[in-house]
């Protein structure tokens, strides 16, 4: 680690323990100033419990002896605060060093503390009666403050609050609102400064109900030092006021608390000599609340204030989906490893097709005579001629064989029978590697198909709890009773009544409140009787209408032309015309199967050359002579990004505002050659942008770049009508006739 990294950590912790132990110190001072009727427990039992829970004595000691001499600057008392610490400290290092004492010795140094009021009981006024409750309530706050700041000190906030140290932290709050009470500095109201902070930071940390209860302990802990309740009510109030604001800027929510003390004043109080003060003392609370880094806030209520009641919800989605991202990645690894292997097969070698000398003399009577005069060695010689010619004739046969050989045109025959039979197998093999390859395409993309989901599935999502519950609260002041919603990443699930089910109020809602434009995407039944789950996605930026137009070549026929429009994963949509070869139920039918099989290749998610490639082998095996010319457009409906992929088809023309863009493309159609090279062109579109498509019976149909004029004089903002009116003019450039099969895609890029 740099030097410099390391300083700045260090630096960071000592700031961090000095601002703990000088925090410590505060609440000391206010404890220590606490007293009711003359009975001053509260920073002796605080002391005593932050002593025992393992602050360091001696930090403890002198910050308690400081803290008592501010609060009462006498001798009598600093006699008795010095016993106090001297028996503390005592029972400290017992303490330590038998930790089973701590039973007992807890309670007897908590009592045994007090010691020092017998010696100046004389000078101060106190009787047996008093010291005695004294010590008996050190005990009872030492165990409340040691229950309440466990968690805290020991614990460092590991675990929720129980309610027993619920309590115990309420009666800490009483006993501090009693110290602060008195210590007003030259009038100016300590006690409603650091209370209004501390309500705002509970309403903003732990809810309205947190910061009602704290206003109620604070105030409780005021009137106890009065006799006057109207404090109770007053900050009780300021809670109920400004927790209204709770999701408003820091502020506002400040200023809803002063104006709430001068609504209570001036309805329920004669008295108006302090409300200046008063005022000026929840003004600087608020201020001092907006000035705290937002960054302290959120980390905080993460941390120690935040329900974690769905976190095993919310860790079993993520789970979820990291679990089927690492076995979608595992099985992609597998179909790429299988589609290696079958890329690796070994092509091109010699074929066995059988042997003359078996074939032909093995039960011949020369055989071994022609063995030894060389008439097998000579057979390659035949063999050879027949792979030039095809075939082997009597003409073709060695000296040596034809002057031996008794049974030439057996041995003609069978050198032909082992030829046929060598081609069938190298078209077989050639058949065989052909497969193979398809196959290792098909498993390769496979392969990559998966890794894409697993990347897409594996991250953990984001969830947003604020988002969550502003959520619920709103939906059910509009009226939708919703129980629950989960915010995940841009997806947002609502479980509602079934009965409140109102589509466009609760898109509206969620749009507002996401900052964005959210649509229904899915409705579900729920474990919870009357209850739905609702799936709500973030809308893309911009939508695809569109218009088609066609016709036969001729009337009563089908057509060979077939187009599709088909949502794919995310926010893309695919566009595609196909243009089989010739017309009538034959092309239909080949044009079909094309545009069957592209769409359900691209829905799977696979890259459009593989696409391509992969169709052209089927069709090509399934349809033999039947070619199909491609028109694809890939719209990116985030973006408007469009990929153009032509294959054999005329230009694909763009109609913007004030030109019109040409594409064009090559190659031959797909079925025609085993290897298909498709034109990809990537094209920047905006809304009002039209895209224009057609078959080759209507480009064909226009001379030069009469099309493009066409769709350019074309001055509706229709698809539909702009297909149309494409349509009409070819029609009449061809006198009323197709020359073939016509068709014509016009889609149009709105904004949403």
């Amino acid at each position: 680690m740099p030097d410099h990294v390391l300083t700045f950590s260090i630096k960071r912790k000592i700031a961090l323990i000095a601002a703990k132990y000088l925090f410590a110190f505060a609440v000391q001072i206010t404890l220590s100033l606490a007293e009711i009727y003359g009975i001053r427990p509260f920073g002796a039992g605080f002391f005593l419990a932050v002593t025992f829970l393992g602050l360091p004595a001696f930090v403890t000691a002198p910050t308690f002896l400081c803290a008592e001499a501010i609060a009462r600057a006498d001798l009598y008392s600093f006699i008795s605060s010095l016993i106090c610490a001297a028996v503390t400290v005592a029972a400290k290092v017992l303490f330590t060093k038998v930790p089973k004492s701590r039973r007992f010795v807890m309670p007897i140094a908590a009592l045994m503390s007090q010691a020092g009021l017998f010696l100046v009981s004389a000078t101060q006024g106190y009787t047996v009666l008093m010291i005695t409750v004294s010590a008996l309530l050190t005990l009872t706050f030492m165990y409340a403050a040691y229950a309440g700041l466990k968690p805290v000190i020991v614990e460092k906030l590991r675990y929720k609050l129980l309610e027993t140290e619920l309590v115990c932290v309420a009666a800490l709050v009483i006993a501090a609102g009693l110290g602060l009470s008195r210590a007003d500095i030259y009038s100016f109201p300590t006690v409603t400064l650091i209370a209004s902070l501390i309500i705002y930071l509970s309403a903003r940390l732990a809810g309205v109900g947190a910061s009602l209860v704290t206003a109620l302990c604070l105030g409780l802990g005021s009137a106890l030092n009065g006799y006057d309740v109207s404090q109770i009510a007053t900050f009780t109030f300021i809670a109920a006021v400004s927790g209204v604001f709770l999701t408003a800027p820091r502020i506002l929510t400040a200023l809803a608390g002063c104006v709430a003390y001068v609504m209570f004043t001036f309805y329920f109080s004669t008295d108006y000599s302090g409300v200046t003060m008063q005022i000026c003392a929840l003004a600087a609370g608020g201020v001092i609340f907006a000035l705290i880094p937002a960054g302290i806030l959120t980390s905080a209520k993460d941390r120690v204030f935040e329900s974690h009641e769905r976190a095993a919800v919310r860790f079993m989605i993520n789970k979820s989906r990291a679990d089927l991202g690492a076995a979608l990645m595992s099985s992609s690894h597998i179909f790429n490893t299988m589609s290696k292997v079958l890329c690796g097969g070994k092509d091109g070698l010699p074929i066995p097709a059988g042997s003359l000398e078996v074939k032909c003399c093995e039960f011949c009577e020369n055989k071994d005579e022609c063995s030894a005069a060389g008439v097998f060695a000579a057979f390659g010689d035949m063999v050879g001629a027949i792979g030039g010619k095809g075939h082997v004739a009597v003409s073709d046969i060695p000296d040596v064989v034809s002057k031996k050989c008794v049974h030439l045109g057996k041995l003609v025959a069978a050198a032909n029978e082992i030829e046929d039979r060598r081609k069938s197998l190298v078209m077989q093999s050639e058949c065989e590697a052909g497969a193979r390859k398809l196959m290792s395409s098909q498993l390769s993309g496979v392969a990559a198909v998966m890794k894409s989901m697993a990347e897409k599935t594996g991250g953990s999502l984001p969830f947003d709890r604020q988002k969550e519950k502003t959520l619920v609260e709103e939906l059910n002041y509009c009226g939708i009773s919703c129980v629950q919603s989960l915010v995940a990443g841009e997806s947002v699930t609502l479980i509602i009544r079934s009965e409140c089910l109102e589509k466009k109020l609760i898109e509206k809602t969620v749009s507002r409140l996401m900052r964005g434009n959210y649509r229904i995407s899915g409705i579900d039944d729920t474990v919870l009787s009357g209850f739905i789950a609702l799936m709500l996605e973030k809308s893309p930026k911009y939508d695809v209408v569109f218009g088609v137009a066609g016709c036969p070549k001729k009337s009563g026929e089908k057509s060979g032309d077939t187009h599709s429009f088909v949502k794919l994963s995310g926010s893309r949509l695919m566009i595609a015309l196909c243009d089989g070869m010739g017309s009538g139920e034959n092309a239909e039918r080949i044009s079909d199967k094309a545009i069957g099989l592209i769409e359900n290749f691209f829905r799977a998610g696979f890259d459009s050359s593989l696409v391509l490639r992969s169709v052209n082998r089927f069709l090509s095996l399934d349809c033999g002579e039947g070619f199909s010319a491609i028109d694809i457009a890939v719209i990116d409906l985030n973006t408007a990004k469009a990929d153009i992929i032509k294959l054999s088809t005329p230009a694909t023309y763009i109609k913007k505002k004030d030109v019109i863009q040409k594409i064009e493309g090559g190659g031959l159609p797909l079925g025609a050659t085993e290897v298909v090279s498709p034109t990809v062109t990537t094209v920047d579109l905006s809304s009002g942008d039209m895209l224009v498509m057609a078959t080759d019976g209507v480009a064909d149909s226009f001379e030069g770049d009469k099309l493009a004029a066409a769709v350019n004089n074309l001055r509706t903002v229709n698809p539909r009508l702009m297909a149309q009116g494409i349509l009409e003019h070819t029609l009449a450039n061809n006198s009323g006739s197709p020359r073939d099969d016509s068709t014509v895609i016009a889609a149009k890029i709105i904004s949403v």
